[in-house]
């Protein structure tokens, strides 16, 4: 395999957009993501495709790093973050 001229890790919103920059202007780039990346419309999780259901932020779901944050001393918080082409974007439908 040839050896890209940039890697970019993660293909959230942000990592998809600038890899495709990246490739436009006449860079080879490898775009590296830890979670699915479907292609067609029906290999998405139902849950992601229902833009209306944030069910894909549930603790335990395969398309969620389930992250933990401590936001103030003893006090933690889950934070779901995608892990699926889309990023997080993809797991909450953009609403925030």
């Amino acid at each position: 395999m040839p050896q890209p001229d940039v890697v970019v890790v993660g293909a959230g919103t942000a990592g998809c957009a600038l890899a495709a920059r990246l490739a436009d202007a006449g860079r080879s780039v490898l775009l590296l993501e830890a979670g699915p990346v479907p292609v067609g419309a029906a290999d998405w999780p139902a849950e992601i495709r229902d833009a209306t259901s944030l069910a894909a932020t549930a603790p335990g779901h395969p398309a969620n790093w389930d992250l933990v944050a401590e936001v103030v001393p003893g006090r933690s918080v889950r934070v779901p973050r995608g892990r699926i082409a889309g990023g997080s974007s993809a797991l909450n439908a953009a609403v925030w």
